[in-house]
């Protein structure tokens, strides 16, 4: 594992690591994965999912909607929220909630990796794949200059008949947003009024066509993580969520923030990766044997962290803006039960309560 976060490092000397980099390469092993972080005021917290009596169904703790298995198909998805408002018809519900998803492709073959993700306004569905060759960033919100920005030579095309722009990306002087995902083509349109949606591949415009026209706005599903926090202040909510699939195994994450009004809160992830930790724990936190890193003034990617390992796999835990010292990280690292179930249709919505 060393090996991994270490080659995952090197290759972004350029620019500063992201946990999402970093736990992509943990675990996956896969290179080039970027994070791309919103700004604007959270959602609020949903409660965890319960099981129906009777009904084998999970329901929402804020719209009673069952939640069923994402049915067998050409990708593994996350669980389905049946009932739940879908964006091809109520473009608004896109961003409305951090633990609910509504970007779906089909017809998607030979798939390594997939993750969904959502944030206050904003929504990704990202993974590499034989069938995009390589790589591919799907993200769609209400407000077109949320999506990433994609310079270079634009040309007007149609995405399922409607209006679109396809971009062939170029940066000048051989710049490098950190922030943006990475390729070589882009199409971008508005799926359905009000509602922008922007495909970015490595494969070539043909490539982003193809998974452009195989995006579905019309089905809504829900992020699904291992793990509960347990004691935490009612005001901590959950800001971000995502839920991905490797190599046959599901994982999830959550950005967290501990209840601050401020527009420039401390943002705090907590995920799990299934293997051995970085370096054997040395030091202590709320009890718990854990391995810290601290951050590393002048070293590339040297992120501020702490690793707890348990018995089936690792806790990541990292306070964005902050250090290992902060207070409420400890807390974290406390209230952290992991779920050893694998199926990722008993996982809750939130692992808040």
């Amino acid at each position: 594992m060393t090996e991994i976060i270490s080659a995952a490092l090197r290759d972004r000397a350029e620019g500063d690591i992201h946990v999402e980099r970093l736990l992509s390469a943990v675990h996956t092993g896969v290179r080039r994965r970027r994070r791309r972080r919103l700004l604007g005021t959270a959602c609020a917290v949903v409660a965890v999912g319960a099981l129906a009596a009777g009904g084998g169904l999970v329901f929402s703790g804020t719209r009673g909607a069952p939640v069923r298995p994402a049915s067998v198909g050409d990708i593994a998805r996350p669980p389905r929220v049946d009932g739940a408002p879908v964006a091809a018809f109520t473009p608004s519900s896109l961003g409305s909630d951090p633990t609910l998803f509504h970007l779906d492709l089909t017809g998607l073959d030979g798939w390594g990796t997939l993750r969904w993700s959502a944030r206050t306004g904003y929504e990704d569905l990202r993974g590499f794949s034989a069938d995009a060759g390589g790589e591919f960033f799907v993200e769609a919100s209400q407000v077109r200059d949320k999506l990433s920005g994609q310079g270079g030579e634009i040309s007007p095309t149609e995405v399922n008949g409607l209006p679109a722009e396809a971009v062939r990306i170029t940066r000048p002087d051989g710049a490098f947003n950190q922030a943006a995902p990475q390729g070589t083509d882009a199409v971008r349109w508005e799926a359905v009024p009000d509602l922008w949606v922007q495909v970015v591949v490595s494969g070539g415009p043909d490539v982003a066509m193809r998974i452009a026209e195989r995006v579905r706005l019309d089905r809504t599903y829900r992020c699904a993580v291992p793990f509960h926090l347990t004691g935490l202040d009612a005001q901590v909510r959950v800001v971000k969520c995502e839920t991905w699939f490797s190599g046959g195994e599901a994982l999830g994450g959550v950005w967290l923030n501990n209840g601050s009004t401020s527009v420039d809160y401390t943002e705090y992830y907590v995920g799990i990766g299934r293997a051995e930790p970085t370096k054997p724990p040395t030091e202590s936190m709320g009890g718990r044997a854990v391995a810290v890193f601290p951050a590393q003034t002048g070293v590339v990617g040297a992120t501020a962290h702490v690793e707890y390992p348990y018995d089936g796999g690792v806790g990541f835990f990292f306070p964005f803006y902050s250090s290992v010292d902060d207070p409420f990280l400890a807390l974290l690292v406390t209230a952290f039960q992991p779920i050893t179930d694998p199926d990722v249709n008993t996982w809750p919505r939130s692992p808040l309560p």
